[in-house]
Formats: structure tokens, C-alpha cells, sequence
């Protein structure tokens, strides 16, 4: 937000918390589809969330905090045009998976992705969760940008860096104006520590760690139908130790039953959504690999508040 000539307030904020509690999800759609066109966010009617961000020169960062929520974006139209600007997902508490091009992303606190944000992408993140997400010129780091959905482990010096920059920033009491010269300077410094972020890192140089979480999420996603999938048996498909599956859930502060109920209770959600009158409960229950269509309707309502019949009405209604 400028002031005056030239200076300029550092941060700007947004939050859910002055309108009313059944009014929150839908505001908060509102708010941010209009900053970032092609976003859709479902979670509970009451979510409690938080924008914060500041621009620095070329680099907007934000900070996001909120309630467990889904946001997918061009899941419908597509973006009208290429865009040369680009997302980096850094998770400061809590933990999240980013979905795109076939990839899932899952990162615990000090993680980083990058997100390509003229095509479709799905960002799950859980309860108490704090992201920064930070826009950038893809121009200044052509070379040095990875593929989308691939994570730069907390453990590298230049992400724990850049996480605590990011923090410091937002923790400083700055004055009512600042000079822009100070704001490119923050930029840059910035702008350098991206670019350390994906200096050595490809799609070959994926830590081991990070590779087996990708395979674990991606063969959940690919089997949620299969009623019986356990940690055995996703560690025989995978020829990894039971062990190292239990890991990849613990990384995200959950356990495999409560994953794979979560990502099949968000599907059903944006199934219901997306086709509110066509969807037969009894199919979509066994296509998810619920036992059946009461057990599917417990968890559902457990999750979102009200029975997936309901829920899929009143999407019908509008």
C-alpha cells in the first residue's frame, strides 16, 4: 500500500475474523479468488484464517495462517494466459501436500516446493497451519527453478535461511513508511536465497527421504479405492520397510489411517461439488473405499459438518 511519495507501509493484512462465523468460508473465497483468479478454498463454514504480505521490488511475500482447508486452483477455466511469475510454498508450521502435474509435494515445517501458477494445482494443509508464499519473477531464475511438486528439504543450510529471513521480516516492528530503496534491498536478498534454494537441486537430486514420501502419497492416491490399503501392504508394493512408510506419516504429524481417510473424505468433497446432482453416495462410498455408504457418511459428517447428501444439496442450491 503506497504512502505519499515514494514510501510505502511494509505489510498489509486480511483475516476472517471480523465477519461473522457462518459467513467466514465464503468471504475468504471472495478475498482471495480476487487477489489469485481461479482459486477455489473448502474447508469448515467458520475457518479462521489470515493473509499478511509485503512487496519487496520485484517479490511479493506473504505469510498465510489457517484452519485445515483444501485450495485448488484452474480446476475449472484455465488462466486466460502464460504468466512469467511463480510460486514457492515454504511451510513454517503445521504441514501441507501440493499436487500438480501428477506429483505430491508433502512438506513438514521448513520444506519448500515450487508451484507453477498458470496450471492446475491442489495445496491440502492441516490444522494451524503457517506457509509463507512467496511470488517471484521467473526471469531472474530461469536456470535455477526446479520442475513443480519436487521438495527442497528443511535440512539444506539456504531453506532454513530463507525460512528464517522470511520470519524475521514479519516479526520486526517496521515504521509506519519505508523507503523503497530498503524494500529492494530486502528483495534481493530474498531473490539470492531462491535462487541457493534451487541452485543444485533437480529432479535427480531429490533427497532419499523426500523420494520415498512422494512414492508413499502417490501410490495412496493411486489406490484409495482399495478398502484394505495398510502400511503393509504399501510397503510391499513399494519394497520399503514398514517402518519407512510409518516415517514418511510421522514426517506429517499423522498416522497412515488418518491420511488416507483424509484424502479420500477431500475427494468425495470435490467430487460432490463438482457434480452435486449426479453423485449416488452408496458408488461414491465403495469408489473411495469406504466400507460402506453409512461408515462414509459418519466420516464425512465427522469432517465437514453435515452428511455428504446435505452437503451435496446444498451445493446443488447454489
Amino acid at each position: 500500500m503506497r504512502i505519499g511519495s515514494g514510501a510505502m507501509a511494509l505489510t498489509t493484512r486480511m483475516s476472517t475474523r471480523s465477519q461473522p462465523a457462518d459467513e467466514r468460508l465464503d468471504y475468504w473465497n471472495e478475498r482471495v479468488s480476487g487477489i489469485f483468479p481461479g482459486i477455489v478454498i473448502d474447508g469448515e463454514r467458520d475457518l479462521a484464517a489470515e493473509w499478511e504480505t509485503c512487496r519487496l521490488g520485484d517479490i511479493v511475500v506473504s505469510v498465510a495462517r489457517s484452519d485445515r482447508a483444501t485450495i485448488r486452483r484452474w480446476s475449472g477455466p484455465r488462466p486466460p494466459a502464460a504468466t512469467d511469475r511463480g510460486k514457492i510454498h515454504l511451510q513454517h508450521s503445521g504441514f501441507s501436500t501440493t499436487v500438480q502435474r501428477g506429483r505430491s509435494a508433502a512438506l513438514v515445517a521448513g520444506d519448500l516446493t515450487y508451484c507453477a501458477v498458470d496450471e492446475p494445482y491442489e495445496l491440502q494443509i492441516s490444522e494451524r497451519n503457517e506457509m509463507f508464499v512467496i511470488d517471484f519473477p521467473l526471469s531472474a531464475f530461469r536456470e535455477r527453478t526446479t520442475a513443480p511438486a519436487l521438495v527442497v528439504d528443511h535440512r539444506a543450510p539456504s531453506a532454513g535461511l530463507l525460512r528464517d529471513f522470511l520470519g524475521s521480516i514479519f516479526r520486526q516492528h517496521w515504521p509506519e513508511t519505508i523507503d523503497p530503496e530498503e524494500t529492494d534491498a530486502l528483495g534481493m536478498t530474498v531473490g539470492h536465497l531462491i535462487g541457493r534454494c534451487f541452485g543444485h537441486v533437480g529432479p535427480q537430486e531429490v533427497a532419499e527421504w523426500s523420494n520415498a514420501r512422494r512414492r508413499v502419497l502417490g501410490y495412496v492416491d493411486a489406490n484409495l479405492a482399495d478398502s484394505s490399503m495398510r502400511t503393509g501392504q504399501i510397503a510391499r508394493a513399494l519394497s520399503l520397510p514398514p517402518r519407512e512408510v510409518q516415517g514418511v506419516f510421522a514426517d506429517l504429524a499423522t498416522t497412515p489411517t488418518a491420511y488416507i481417510i483424509d484424502r479420500r473424505l477431500s475427494i468425495a468433497a470435490q467430487r460432490l461439488k463438482d457434480s452435486p446432482s449426479t453423485q449416488s453416495m452408496t458408488d461414491l462410498a465403495y469408489e473411495l473405499g469406504f466400507a460402506d455408504a453409512a461408515h462414509f457418511s459418519r466420516r464425512f459428517k465427522a469432517r465437514f459438518g453435515v452428511p455428504p447428501g446435505t452437503f451435496s444439496r446444498h451445493r446443488a442450491d447454489g
